[in-house]
C-alpha cells in the first residue's frame, strides 16, 4: 500500500454519503470508455455491496404487492429481496437471445420493475441481443417500468462483437445500471455502484443512510487512484486475457475427457460457463464433483419452480491451467465409477 500514501494525502478526508467524489468521477469516466455509458459523477452512487443497492432501490421504487419481472432461470438474490419486501415475482423465460421481452405481456399485473443480467445472463451465459435490448427499452418506456441492469461480471467479455450496455441505449431514463468490484478485487473490497437516471438521484440522496452508512473511505480513495493511474484497467485486461485462455483450456479438457457426452452453452463473457452431461445421472454428477473438488454446481436453484434441467455451471477461473485436464479426467473417472460404467 506504500504507493497509495502520497495519493491519499492529496484527498480531503471528509466522508460523503453517496460515495467519494473522486471515485464517482473515475467510475463515470471508466464507463464512458468501456461501456459507452455517458453519465455525470452525480449519477454514480457508491454502495457497500450490490445487494444493498438493489434492496434500497426496490424499497424506494416499489410497494408491497407490486410485481417485478425476473429472468427464469435467473439470479437468486433479487428473488430473496422480493420475498423480504412482499413483492410478486413474474418469471420470464430466456432463450438464445436473452430474456423473452414479448412474454412480459403475459403478466396479469402491471410490472413495475424488470431485473436483467444482459451482458452474461446468469446462469445460461447468453448475451441479450441488440434487437431484444431495443424491445426491452421500448417496453419499459411504454409501460412506465424501471429496468435494473446488473452487470455483475461484465468486465470479462471475450467475443469480437461487444454490445454496449443497455444503459448506454436508454434515452427515456428508465435504466439503473448496477455493477460491483467483487469479481475483480475480492477480498480486498466488495464495493459496488449504480448509475441512476437523474430523476432518482435526489430520492437516493435522502434515503441511502437508511440501509447503510458511509462506505469505507480508504477503499474508495484507493480505487479512485487505481482508476486514475490506469492500474485497474490494466489489471482487468490482464484478468480478461487469462480467463479467456482458461475458458478455452477448460472447454478443450472437457471435450477431451467426455467427447460428445458434454454439451456447452455458447458464452462470450463472464467467469462461468454452463454445460450439460445428458448421458449421466444428475445426482452422480454432483457427487463426483464434490469428491474431486471440481468447480461445478447445479443450476436447479436458478429456476423459479426449482425444476431440474440437467445443466451445471463451471467456474473455469479457479482451476490452474496445468491441472485442468487432470481435474476433468478425475471428475469423469469418479462419475463413471458412480454410474457403474
Amino acid at each position: 500500500m506504500q504507493f497509495f500514501a502520497g495519493e491519499l494525502n492529496r484527498y480531503p478526508h471528509q466522508p460523503e454519503l453517496l460515495g467519494r467524489h473522486e471515485l464517482r468521477r473515475a467510475i463515470a469516466a471508466y464507463l464512458s470508455r468501456s461501456k459507452q455509458i455517458n453519465c455525470s459523477q452525480n449519477e454514480v452512487i457508491i454502495f457497500s455491496s450490490s445487494f444493498s443497492a438493489v434492496n434500497l432501490l426496490c424499497r424506494l421504487l416499489l410497494n408491497p404487492g407490486d410485481c417485478i419481472a425476473v429472468e427464469d432461470p435467473g439470479f437468486g438474490g433479487i428473488k430473496n429481496i422480493a420475498s423480504s419486501q412482499y413483492l410478486e415475482v413474474f418469471p420470464v423465460g430466456v432463450d438464445a437471445e436473452g430474456i423473452k421481452v414479448r412474454d412480459l405481456e403475459d403478466c396479469p399485473k402491471r410490472i413495475r420493475l424488470i431485473y436483467i443480467t444482459p451482458t452474461h445472463q446468469e446462469p445460461t451465459g447468453v448475451s441479450l441481443s441488440p434487437t431484444r435490448r431495443k424491445e426491452l427499452l421500448s417496453w419499459a418506456q411504454a409501460n412506465d417500468a424501471w429496468i435494473i441492469e446488473d452487470d455483475f461480471d461484465g468486465y470479462f467479455q471475450y467475443g469480437p462483437n461487444i454490445q454496449p450496455a443497455v444503459k448506454a441505449l436508454d434515452n427515456s431514463f428508465r435504466v439503473i445500471y448496477l455493477a460491483t468490484f467483487w469479481k475483480i478485487l475480492y477480498p480486498i473490497t466488495s464495493l459496488g455502484f449504480c448509475v441512476l437516471p437523474p430523476q432518482l438521484v435526489p430520492l437516493i440522496s435522502k434515503t441511502k443512510a437508511d440501509v447503510e452508512g458511509i462506505s469505507d473511505t480508504l477503499s474508495q480513495l484507493s480505487l479512485a487512484t487505481l482508476f486514475d493511474q490506469g492500474y485497474l484497467e490494466r489489471y482487468i485486461r490482464k484478468l480478461q486475457a487469462a480467463y479467456s485462455q482458461k475458458k478455452e483450456i477448460t472447454i478443450k479438457a472437457l471435450r477431451q475427457a467426455f467427447r460428445s457426452a458434454v454439451q456447452f452453452t455458447t458464452t462470450t463473457s463472464g467467469t462461468q460457463m454452463m454445460i450439460t452431461l445428458p448421458s449421466f445421472n444428475e445426482e452422480s454428477i454432483i457427487q463426483a464433483a464434490q469428491e474431486t473438488d471440481f468447480p461445478l454446481i447445479s443450476t436447479a436453484s436458478y429456476f423459479i419452480d426449482r425444476r431440474k434441467n440437467g445443466s451445471f455451471l463451471i467456474d473455469f477461473t479457479v482451476m490452474k491451467e496445468s491441472e485442468c485436464l487432470k481435474k476433468c479426467s478425475q471428475f469423469k473417472s469418479h462419475l463413471e465409477r458412480l454410474e457403474g460404467l
